[in-house]
């Protein structure tokens, strides 16, 4: 059977077609990382001794003061041991927020990481948070986060969460009880799948057109 152009152009179209659904379906289920402003408490304000305070006016938004707040370890008496870092001590800072540049639709699945720490000299059993999301300024999915970590250590945490509505994305951090610590916050979104199926399914239905084009031209 002998092929015209057309034919051969809507054979190549729809080879075309088919890679794109396999790439947008396999995109769908790829997460993207969100950028975290400051999100390892490396730049500081004022210092005092080992201490720094959260800058005002910066990445993060906090609702109290306290010259006190970034811990520089080690130290003498909260993390004795580890790496020089930089931890938040989240009894200073009352609510902590940051909204992210990045727009949620409904459907996407968010993850926020981090470290939460517990400190040597820490007397009461180590504190924990409540973490969660907002959505166009509104919280969702609180999330009450024990603190696991032994002594002067710190653990991996993670809250995931299904957007329920569109908006600008953000995330926020409160105390839940005495001695909680946190560092290294990350965000990703893995997008709603249906938005990647509507995409592949018009490239579908426009190479199944040309291809019965081509055929009543052959």
């Amino acid at each position: 059977m002998k092929l015209n152009k057309s034919t051969l152009l809507a054979s190549a179209i729809l080879g075309s077609v088919a890679f794109l659904i396999t790439s947008t379906t396999q995109a769908a289920t790829m997460p993207i990382d969100v950028p975290v402003g400051n999100s390892s408490f490396n730049t500081v304000g004022t210092q005092t001794g080992g201490w720094y305070a959260l800058p005002t006016g910066g990445d993060w938004s906090f609702t109290q003061t306290n010259a006190f707040q970034i811990l520089q370890t080690p130290d003498a008496s909260h993390f004795t041991s580890g790496a020089a870092d930089n931890v938040l001590n989240m009894g200073t800072v009352g609510l902590l927020t940051q909204t992210l540049d990045y727009t949620v639709n409904a459907g996407d699945i968010i993850t926020l990481t981090f470290e939460l720490g517990n400190s040597a000299n820490q007397s009461n059993p180590p504190g924990g948070v409540n973490a969660s999301f907002t959505i166009g300024g509104t919280a969702f999915g609180t999330t009450l986060v024990a603190n696991t970590a032994g002594d002067n250590a710190f653990v991996s945490k993670s809250v995931e969460y299904t957007a329920t509505t569109s908006g600008a994305l953000g995330i926020r951090f409160q105390q839940a009880a005495t001695g909680a610590w946190i560092d290294d916050v990350s965000v990703s979104v893995v997008p709603e799948p249906s938005s990647f199926a509507l995409l592949a399914g018009m490239f579908a239905i426009t190479g199944v057109m040309l291809r019965r084009r081509g055929a009543r031209m052959g």
